[in-house]
Parts: C-alpha cells; sequence; structure tokens
C-alpha cells in the first residue's frame, strides 16, 4: 500500500494552454438558468427574441406580446462538473465585483463631469 509521500510523488504538473478556434461562435445572452444535478451543474443561456409586430398602434403590440408572449431560445448549454463549480461560481463572482467597481467609477465621474448636465 502507498504511502501518502509516494502517492503525491505520483503526480504530474502539465502546463494547461486555453485555445479558443477562430470560428467559435460568440452568442449573446440575456437571461441563464441553473441547475443542479446530482454530479453536475447545468447552466443554460438564453437569448430573448423579440415578436415581429404588424400592429400599428402602442396598445395592439401590448395586447400581441400578452397574448404571444416572447420566446426565450437557448443559444449555449455548459455542463460543469459538481467539485468544479464552486470555482466557477467564484469566478463569476469575481467578475460581477469588478464590473461593480467599474460601473461606480464610472458614474462617479459622470456625476463629477459638469459637461454631462442637461442644458435647458
Amino acid at each position: 500500500m502507498a504511502t501518502d509521500e509516494e502517492a503525491k510523488s505520483d503526480k504530474v504538473q502539465i502546463k494547461l494552454g486555453f485555445r479558443i478556434p477562430p470560428r467559435m461562435p460568440s452568442v449573446y445572452a440575456h437571461h441563464m438558468l441553473v441547475q443542479r444535478g446530482e454530479n453536475e451543474v447545468v447552466v443554460s443561456f438564453f437569448e430573448l427574441l423579440p415578436p415581429v409586430f404588424i400592429e400599428e398602434t402602442p396598445e395592439e403590440r401590448a395586447e400581441s406580446v400578452q397574448e404571444t408572449g416572447i420566446i426565450a431560445e437557448c443559444v449555449a448549454r455548459v455542463t460543469i462538473a459538481k467539485n468544479r463549480f464552486p470555482d466557477f461560481a467564484k469566478a463569476m463572482t469575481q467578475v460581477a465585483a469588478q464590473i461593480e467597481k467599474n460601473q461606480d467609477k464610472t458614474e462617479s465621474n459622470d456625476a463629477d463631469n459638469p459637461e454631462n448636465e442637461s442644458k435647458g
């Protein structure tokens, strides 16, 4: 039976290179759905498809949308191993924090800039 030290010495570090093929499609997602399975987490991304309006007035358009609804079409699904999902969630949290930090900077710069005041 191998000891812990022998088991650790069997591990080999391998460099991992990330490659995105040049023709990899990039799609826009408005919504996402996260579903937990027994051994995996599935993240589905959806794009909202606006209806084609034939009606002329805003009231007719609103009535049409209420009757037919709006379609959210799945544009991508990613299955992540359950034990790797916490790393995925942590990465998303870090990106969200960076976005919020940059938005706060932009908003404070906009408020400080007199050229952004409405002229009237």
